[in-house]
């Protein structure tokens, strides 16, 4: 039986894919998998400490990540789920006087331009199943279209996220194999929640991962 455990920064996050399993799976899958449902807080380091306490506790054969995201990239449709296969810190950088940065890996000891990559590979289906991203990880959520364009001018990553770059951390320092399913909830523009579609990103995140899930492929 494999052992999967399903993480999220809030309950709201969670639930729809926890209720949906529940609610749904039946038979083989039953035996299959044994899934555990995890709420580790919101932001980076949350996601981190959650993470390891969950591979130290639990030994899972794989981690999952799921959420809402919002999206840079307006090729993106709202509702969509991507897989997040790189991430970065958008402030662990070092700022020069002349107002340059430079981004800092914190695989190394150094300053470089390396981001910190966790990808699961898995049969070719999970491969081709779901567009592939790279994230970047703010701790302060964006709010102004002057500020989305900075950012996505100087890290040309696609979703934005509060947790990815720790989650992804976690598993690498751990080897631990590692899956991060984001939900294209809205566009990194003005903040203007009226446009936000959040119910329909969660239940196209509970959709696909039970039907991930369901196939048996991971």
């Amino acid at each position: 039986m494999r052992k999967i455990a399903i993480l999220a920064a809030t309950h709201a996050e969670l639930e729809p894919v926890k209720d949906k399993w529940e609610r749904e799976v039946t038979g083989k899958l039953l035996e299959y998998y044994t899934v555990q449902f995890i709420v580790a807080g919101i932001g980076a380091v949350s996601a981190g400490i959650s993470c390891m306490e969950v591979i130290k506790e639990t030994k899972p054969d794989l981690l999952i990540w799921i959420g809402i995201a919002g999206s840079y990239d307006k090729r993106l449709e709202l509702g969509q789920v991507v897989e997040v296969i790189d991430d970065l810190q958008a402030d662990l950088v070092i700022q020069e006087s002349d107002g340059s940065y430079i981004e800092i890996s914190p695989l190394d000891d150094y300053p470089g331009s390396a981001k910190p990559t966790a990808r699961f590979h898995a049969d070719p289906v999970v491969d081709h199943r779901f567009e592939k991203v790279s994230g970047l990880t703010v701790q302060t959520v964006t709010g102004t279209s002057r500020d989305a364009q900075r950012l996505r001018n100087r890290f040309a990553c696609q979703v934005e996220t509060m947790e990815g770059a720790g989650y992804l951390m976690a598993c690498i320092r751990s080897d631990q194999p590692c899956l991060h399913l984001r939900s294209i909830s809205n566009y990194v523009e003005a903040r203007d929640r009226s446009r936000w579609r959040i119910k329909l990103a969660l239940e196209s995140l509970a959709n696909a991962l039970f039907q991930l899930l369901s196939t048996k492929i991971i």
